[in-house]
């Protein structure tokens, strides 16, 4: 059951995300403040790898934002995103991966193309960047559940171009990036499929099939997840076909994972489940809009206030379910999806500004491509989801009570989350509308 959607809008964030590793022999590119970088060995396979020398962020370390805003700021972004993204297929986002890819980028923009990309983000880049470094510190890990978040910039070894140090330093010290100069060929597309592979535990084997010889930075996140179910499909909780009905009222006989859950969310036209994974840090959400209402009129209607307001009411009850086992493989370029969210001037290469990052003899640094792929497989046994999202930059000139029973039969699409459930934070969205 493995079904390949690629989005054609152009997309994407939830999150969201930008990796691979690798590099060559050591040489030595100029910086805007005129000071030698140490090139970082870019073998994958090699952990000891070295990171570009830097020098200390200059700049002031913004306060940690304040708890009341730590759900909406990232809720508010994925269903944002997940609207301009879906379109009746299986939709899959993860919305942390491309937040951590664009606010790294954001790092080197300046002027109106810095305002843009904030006000699609929702907040300053310095709050933006301790947040996030907040997050990904504190996310639980266990021997059978785990969220691995990895960052990674690569800029090109050449003397048309010189980085801004400061750049480099405020990514590594936000969200640990790891620093590799690379001359770009053939070599570093094959170490960075390579890191983005190792990132996501093999979820997602390559990301970067070619690069413009005007390219001259990209930027890596990946995000990988991995747990067991708290409550496991054996004994009770038993496997068995049954029929899931698509948008398109075609019937597709797939395996169901049913059992009984405690635990339920509600409003005035969706019902939901959450099932919890391992240690109780993480769970599953799956949302099914009522029959009278079909899955792309809830989407078009959802809003991140309303997500957070069924996370933070959950409800208790005997919540009867039936579960698809599901896996999808989703790919999206996001340059559009972003442009309709309000973030323009970054793809323009006359008029985005990301003087921060550096300089290039030819020509103007802007956002050429963003490409966005995720991965979830779910099964009786837990669930595996990978995220990578990359930011290509290039140099051109321009021209309920207890005893309430509640059924939810997942067998027609239906929306899901995987949330970390102290915040309500959504590391992934996605949409389920086959299985075939």
């Amino acid at each position: 059951m493995k079904k390949t959607v690629v989005c054609c809008l152009l997309f994407l964030i939830v999150l969201s995300i930008l990796i691979l590793s690798g590099c060559q022999n050591s040489k030595e590119t100029k910086t805007d403040d005129e000071s030698t970088a140490r090139e970082t060995e870019t073998n994958p396979a090699e952990s000891t790898a070295r990171e570009t020398e830097t020098n200390p962020a200059e700049s002031t370390v913004p306060e940690t934002p304040n708890e009341d805003t730590k759900t909406n700021l990232i809720t508010n972004f994925s269903v944002s995103a997940f609207k301009e993204c879906y379109d009746e297929n299986n939709t899959l986002l993860s919305p942390i991966s491309i937040m951590y890819a664009l606010t790294m980028t954001a790092n080197g923009a300046d002027g109106n193309t810095l305002a843009e990309m904030e006000k699609v983000l929702g907040n300053t880049t310095g709050e933006l960047n301790a947040k996030l470094k907040v997050f990904s510190e504190k996310l639980p890990q266990g021997d059978k559940f785990s969220v691995q978040i990895a960052n990674s910039i690569w800029f090109k070894d050449n003397d048309s171009f010189s980085v801004s140090e400061n750049f480099l330093n405020t990514n590594k010290e936000y969200y640990g990036a790891e620093v590799y100069r690379s001359s770009f060929d053939k070599k570093t597309i094959d170490q960075m499929n390579e890191w983005v592979k190792e990132k996501t535990k093999g979820m997602i084997p390559e990301i970067v099939k070619d690069l413009s010889p005007s390219l001259v930075m990209c930027l890596l996140n990946t995000v990988a997840f991995e747990a067991e179910w708290a409550k496991p499909y054996d004994g009770t909780y038993s496997v068995r076909k049954e029929v899931f009905t698509t948008a398109d009222n075609k019937s597709q006989e797939c395996d169901f994972l049913f059992s009984t859950e405690d635990t339920y969310i509600k409003d005035e036209n969706s019902v939901g489940v959450v099932k919890y994974y391992n240690g109780y840090n993480y769970a599953f959400v799956a949302i099914l809009p009522d029959e009278s209402t079909s899955l792309s009129e809830y989407v078009s209607n959802l809003t991140g206030d309303k997500i957070n307001n069924m996370l933070n009411n959950t409800k208790n009850g005997i919540v009867h379910t039936r579960l698809p086992k599901f896996e999808i493989e989703y790919s999206i370029t996001a340059n559009e999806v972003l442009k309709n969210m309000g973030m323009i001037d970054a793809f323009d290469s006359g008029k985005a500004d990301f003087s921060k990052i550096g300089s290039s003899s030819d020509g103007n640094i802007y956002i050429s491509n963003i490409l966005h792929k995720t991965y979830i497989a779910v099964t009786e046994k837990g669930t595996k989801a990978g995220a990578v999202t990359s930011v290509f930059l290039d140099a051109e000139m321009s021209n309920p009570t207890q005893t309430e029973i509640i059924n939810v039969y997942l067998d027609r699409p239906f929306l899901y989350m995987i949330i970390e459930c102290d915040s309500n934070t959504p590391l992934f969205i996605g949409a389920v509308n086959s299985i075939e």
